[in-house]
């Protein structure tokens, strides 16, 4: 017992210097952190985009009350979705290629080459709009009533003749994010988009003095897009800083190979990858739509907007370090590639994580705000979270591969996931219903990602992923605690 008590004040010593040593990892962490620019620059960004979701959230649960008839949200939900697909489709990847090179001369202080640049894409852009609007309306004129169902003609015409505004605020948005003005970038479109689109409408149901139906919130969605793109055409005319002055032999090599020539030949392959993309971003709702009829469309349309809450760190950081990864990879500055690379995936997976433990233990609350309808959508929600989840684990590999030039071969890779993807949806769509669907997403996004990051590391000789560092760090320090 005298042995015993003797050694007791020693506890309360050793006690409070566990406490100390844990309160200076800390201090040190958070130092760390604030001194990250990547951690900076995201938390300002994602605080926006977080904002936006949120507002987009409550919107999409206020849309589901005004319209009442889930089939008419149904409606509303398929039309959007085909807006949305064909605005970026007629991007043709203009708008990331060009911000490529945007950020390239933005970061040597070249406002000159950043006005051409802009120019030139623009052009470009509006005279593939045009085209891209005329074919598609007269292909929504010619297709036999059959084809449409349940759904109207005029929501595709709806759809094909506003998708311009779709490509434009895209355009805008990726020359503010090449430029890191994060604020014009995510604010007009994150924010006042769907704040605009909850106002309309609100005020649409008083003045008309009854619930909207699907065709006149699609309505609506175009007016606060064209809204948008007027901010976004203001905050771009503002006076730009003077340029500075530059290099003749930099500027030439500069010219020859981030030049305004150089605007389609990335933006082909940009353009097929995105296509392949939008085809799983998109084509879950659009197919449900056709196979499983709006009342499908619509469960999953709810599901997958919540599970976006969950997105948040991915596309944010994405978007935050790509003038930086085009930057570096301009410079042949592959140690600050790959400590951006690093630092991106860090920022993206523990807040991913949290993410969707919250959404997992809230989901079935949330589904229920839009209608007790909805809360049949839970088990697409937790398949969809998971998605998302396996995306933040492997890193920025795709966003790697395009900024340092390898679009061809992301191209390549998405091709195979998009193929994948819409087999999987005809296989499990009418065999498991909206289910099936979410199965066909996680099934692509693991084609998907897992191809870019086997591509980074064999390509590049980089590691995107945060998992697999871990583990090795984790095995090395097994291996000398046994050694």
């Amino acid at each position: 017992m005298a042995g015993a008590g003797a050694r007791n004040p020693e506890r309360p010593k050793k006690a409070v210097g566990r406490m100390k040593r844990r309160t200076h990892w800390l201090k040190r962490w958070a130092e760390k952190l604030r001194n990250n620019a990547v951690v900076r620059s995201g938390s300002a960004a994602g605080t926006i985009k977080a904002v936006g979701l949120v507002i987009a959230f409550v919107l999409q649960m206020l849309l589901a009350r005004l319209v009442s008839d889930p089939a008419q949200f149904g409606i509303y939900a398929w039309g959007q979705n085909m807006l949305f697909l064909l605005g970026s489709l007629f991007a043709l990847g203009i708008p990331l290629a060009t911000s490529r090179l945007v950020a390239v001369h933005h970061n040597r202080g070249d406002q000159a080459s950043v006005t051409t640049l802009r120019h030139s894409g623009a052009r470009w852009l509006a005279l593939i709009c045009l085209t891209g609007t005329v074919i598609a309306m007269i292909i929504v004129f010619a297709l036999p009533s059959s084809v449409f169902g349940d759904l109207p003609r005029i929501v595709a015409l709806l759809a094909a003749g506003a998708s311009s505004l779709v490509a434009f605020t895209q355009f805008h948005q990726a020359m503010a994010r090449a430029r890191s003005r994060l604020a014009s970038a995510f604010l007009p479109t994150q924010v006042l988009r769907p704040l605009f689109t909850g106002l309309i409408a609100l005020g649409w149901f008083a003045w008309a003095g009854r619930n909207p139906g699907g065709v006149e919130i699609l309505i609506v969605v175009c007016l606060s897009l064209l809204l948008v793109l007027v901010i976004q055409l203001f905050l771009v005319n503002r006076r730009q800083p003077a340029s500075a002055d530059v290099e003749p032999d930099h500027d030439e090599l500069r010219r020859d190979s981030y030049g305004p020539s150089r605007i389609m030949p990335n933006a082909l392959p940009i353009f097929a990858t995105r296509l392949a993309d939008l085809f799983v971003q998109y084509g879950n709702v659009f197919v449900l739509g056709v196979l499983g009829g709006p009342l499908a469309a619509a469960g999953f349309f709810v599901a997958e907007r919540l599970s976006r809450l969950a997105s948040v760190p991915r596309s944010v950081i994405s978007s935050v370090v790509q003038p930086w990864l085009a930057s570096a990879h301009a410079q042949d500055d592959r140690r600050g590639l790959q400590e951006t690379v690093r630092h991106a995936g860090h920022a993206t997976l523990w807040p991913t994580l949290v993410s969707v433990v919250i959404l997992l233990i809230a989901g079935s609350f949330l589904l229920s705000l839009f209608g007790s309808g909805y809360q049949s959508a839970y088990p697409v929600l937790t398949i969809l979270l998971a998605s998302h989840l396996l995306g933040a684990a492997l890193g920025p590999a795709q966003q790697v591969l395009i900024m340092s030039g390898h679009q061809s071969l992301v191209m390549k890779v998405m091709t195979l996931a998009a193929g994948v993807h819409i087999i999987a949806l005809l296989v499990l769509i009418p065999w498991l219903g909206m289910i099936g669907a979410a199965i066909a997403n996680l099934v692509s996004t693991s084609v998907a990602r897992t191809g870019c990051v086997y591509l980074v590391r064999t390509r590049l000789d980089l590691d995107p992923s945060v998992i697999a560092p871990l583990f090795t760090k984790w095995s090395t320090k097994r291996k000398d605690e046994d050694d």
